[in-house]
């Protein structure tokens, strides 16, 4: 559903890869333990816990015109000095000038804004695929 939802926004449906794909288990297994540790801790408040697809929350914000960056931003420091400009705007403020040196800081930082957009209510995330556990427990979003 994501993979339809990317192309009729423009992007390649190649960025979404199976969990089980040779390059994303390792990083699949990493979320899964990230997500036991972090539901153990004890807090004040509650903590919310989401699966973001980070160049999915760039595409589907950035304006038409400017969705070619989202398409070229892992290989193209161009493109990620303009998404890096572009987070600023979106209120994420204070972001360190470095961030566009890789696409990892950028997907963080484009992850951070769909969580944000997904938990408060003045925003709207613009894909969501609700939790059905026990097999996919959290929600899943750009």
């Amino acid at each position: 559903m994501l993979r339809q939802f990317i192309i009729s926004i423009g992007m390649k449906s190649g960025s979404i890869m199976p969990p089980t794909f040779n390059r994303m288990v390792y990083l699949t297994l990493r979320g899964i333990k990230l997500t036991r540790e972090i539901e153990n801790i004890k807090t004040i408040n509650p903590i919310s816990i989401v699966e973001v697809h980070p160049g999915a929350v760039i595409g589907s914000r950035l304006p038409h015109e400017d969705r070619k960056y989202v398409l070229n931003y892992k290989h193209d420091l161009s493109a990620r000095t303009f998404i890096r400009d572009w987070l600023g705007e979106q209120h994420l403020k204070e972001l360190p000038a470095f961030i566009d040196k890789e696409s990892h800081t950028i997907d963080a930082c484009a992850a951070a804004l769909g969580a944000w957009h997904w938990k408060d209510p003045l925003f709207a995330t613009k894909w969501l695929l609700p939790a059905n556990p026990p097999l996919h427990p959290y929600d899943y979003c750009c």
